[in-house]
């Protein structure tokens, strides 16, 4: 049998080249025992451990038997009460280690089959994609936004219709088998997107197979946008109110002092009509952008033209997919929009534009899009750390060694900052949120050590390069021995900068 790399590349290939292309006898790849060693590395990979608890090639040759006889059956992923000793009871909900490797593989396969025709406006769940990405799409393709669309799918896991996700899948592969084994995953309750408590993004979070189904699922949302889009479009090239184009050109070449003997005419025109209030008045321009179940659609028009969309994509939505919205209309004039754990806002700021343009203005105001940190996020992050205005310690880290206690503060600041770098207020924002860490640290270890902060300071006390450049400073640090030598770690001395590119999800494909 060919190699699993081999066949996922083969697949991806005549996808992209072939949107029609029905596959079928995708099948018998789960015979393949190349596809268990892919599937046990990736995710070995994803959960950063090494599941060696029932992998063996005698356990793989077994399931395979199962699956050729059809028999195969993945354990339910209901909760599952085990009593323990005194009458309690912990939570069970780990599926099994075949059942994992089985619905690997049919990720990979489904993912070389429909991820080449995914739209650049889907950012969730994908290779080289992120919340960044899509948030980074919003600012560099939406100037001149002035009404904003958002909202998203409610109770995605448990609202996607099964069979309607079947019969899509259908579309591209005709393959009885494949799709009875997608139908008996689904049925013992492995579509479970869900939102973990704390996520900087706000939005769903997925494992295993599921994040590929909601993404063949809604990628009917994204094509039914993108079309909409398209005829709103090529609906106001047509119908363009040919005197206001011809003035729009006058108006260039007197404000350019034209001397192009060509063009001339269009000078030499007697009066100058009023414009006409057709639909070219003000230039429409519609974005689109989706992530997971929460998409924005970024309009510069009226009103009417927002209500309009809105109404077509809920009609849409509740008739074709079978979910339910939550879909809004804002002015971004009047009031910023969250999107991704960010607040989307418009510029106060001026652009200069090409000056080369027939009917272009010397400079477009108030235009740019600007991506902010949200006030509520610092001030709920800073809560575990503060305490009526003032730092605090952390109770749950005082009984942790000292470079445990830093590496914690650590990664919150560092979480932190990689998610807002885009922002255009990241400095401003997470200076004020680095205070109170900083202190509460201190403050931390200083409880742990039964003494004051200062004697904290002077002794856990590491001369540092300032982050502005000059000098140095003393900031909370410790130095420990490892295998290779001594190491040390210090609380987080980077500087805030603005990020001028996404980060990218790097995805186990």
């Amino acid at each position: 049998m060919q190699k699993a790399d081999m066949v996922l590349s083969i697949l991806g290939k005549k996808s992209g080249e072939d949107k029609d292309f029905v596959f079928d006898r995708l099948y018998r790849n789960l015979f393949n025992e190349d596809f268990y060693i892919k599937a046990y590395v990736n995710v070995c990979t994803k959960a950063k451990y090494v599941a060696s608890d029932g992998f063996n090639m005698e356990i793989v040759k077994d399931t395979i038997e199962k699956l050729k006889s059809e028999s195969y059956y993945p354990i339910p992923l209901k909760e599952t009460h085990i009593p323990e000793e005194k009458g309690n009871f912990f939570s069970l909900g780990k599926s099994d280690l075949m059942d994992n490797l089985v619905q690997e593989i049919l990720r990979m396969l489904l993912v070389a089959i429909f991820e080449v025709n995914f739209l650049d406006s889907s950012h969730g769940f994908r290779q080289n994609r992120s919340c960044q990405t899509a948030l980074y799409r919003i600012k560099t393709t939406c100037q001149g936004t002035n009404w904003v669309i958002r909202g998203g799918m409610e109770n995605l896991a448990v609202s996607i219709d099964q069979k309607l996700l079947i019969n899509l899948i259908g579309r591209r592969i005709a393959d009885g088998r494949f799709l009875e084994l997608l139908r008996r995953f689904l049925k013992a309750g492995y579509f479970n997107l869900e939102k973990p408590k704390g996520s900087l993004s706000e939005t769903l979070h997925g494992s295993g197979i599921s994040p590929v189904l909601a993404n063949i699922y809604l990628h009917e949302l994204d094509m039914y946008i993108e079309g909409l889009i398209n005829d709103y479009l090529k609906s106001y090239s047509d119908n363009r109110n040919p005197v206001n184009q011809r003035l729009n050109c006058k108006d260039f070449l007197i404000s350019n002092e034209s001397e192009n003997p060509a063009l001339q005419n269009i000078l030499d025109e007697p009066g100058k009509p009023d414009r006409l209030a057709g639909p070219d008045k003000d230039c429409i321009k519609i974005k689109y952008t989706r992530y997971a179940e929460e998409c924005i659609i970024c309009i510069k028009g009226n009103k009417s033209l927002a209500e309009e969309i809105r109404k077509k994509i809920n009609d849409f939505l509740q008739s074709e997919l079978k979910l339910e919205t939550e879909l809004k209309i804002s002015n971004l004039s009047d009031s910023n929009v969250k999107f991704l754990g960010y607040e989307i806002a418009k510029g106060r700021h001026s652009n200069v534009l090409p000056t080369d343009t027939p009917g272009a203005g010397k400079k477009d105001s108030n235009e740019a899009i600007r991506l902010l940190v949200p006030g509520e996020v610092i001030n709920r992050k800073l809560k575990p750390f503060m305490k009526n205005g003032k730092s605090v310690h952390h109770g749950g880290r005082v009984n942790l060694p000292v470079k445990d206690i830093i590496n914690e503060y650590n990664s919150e600041v560092r979480e932190l900052y990689n998610y807002y770098s885009l922002a255009d207020d990241v400095s401003t924002k997470l200076k004020k949120f680095k205070y109170y860490h900083y202190y509460s640290l201190a403050k931390t270890i200083a409880r742990k050590e039964k003494c004051p902060v200062k004697k904290v300071i002077e002794k856990y006390g590491i001369d540092v390069k300032s982050t502005n450049g000059t000098g140095t400073h003393r900031i909370i640090g410790v130095t420990y021995e490892t295998d290779s030598g001594p190491k040390t770690v210090t609380y987080f001395n980077e500087p805030f900068k603005k990020s001028s590119q996404p980060k990218v999800s790097v995805l186990v494909i």
